[in-house]
C-alpha cells in the first residue's frame, strides 16, 4: 500500500484485528492505496468505534458507493466486513 495523502500508522501484532495488523489515520482527507490489484469481487475488514469516521473506496477513479461507508458505532467493533458488490468480468487496475 502507498500513503498518497495524510499520515497512515501501521501496527503488526494487534489482537482481535485481521491478521494481527491495522492501518490507521485520523487526518481528514488522508488517502491509501493499493496498485496492480486484479479482482471480482473487493471487500474491507474495519473496526467500527464510538466517533468514527467515514471511508469512500474507488476502483479506478470511480467510487464503488453513492456514499460514504460509516466506521462509527456505539461500542468498538472488530472484524466487520465491508463488501462491495461483484465485479463483472473480473477489473484490473493499471
Amino acid at each position: 500500500m502507498t500513503v498518497a495523502a495524510g499520515t497512515w500508522t501501521r501496527r503488526t501484532g494487534q489482537s482481535g484485528t485481521y491478521l494481527g495488523t491495522t492501518t490507521t489515520t485520523n487526518a481528514s482527507g488522508a488517502t491509501l492505496t493499493r496498485t496492480n490489484v486484479q479482482a471480482k469481487r473487493l471487500a474491507l475488514v474495519v473496526t467500527k468505534v464510538p466517533d468514527g469516521g467515514s471511508i469512500r473506496v474507488y476502483w479506478n477513479g470511480a467510487p464503488l458507493t453513492s456514499s460514504p461507508i460509516s466506521l462509527a458505532a456505539s461500542t468498538t467493533q472488530k472484524k466487520q466486513l465491508v463488501t462491495f458488490p461483484a465485479f463483472c468480468p473480473s477489473r484490473q487496475e493499471p
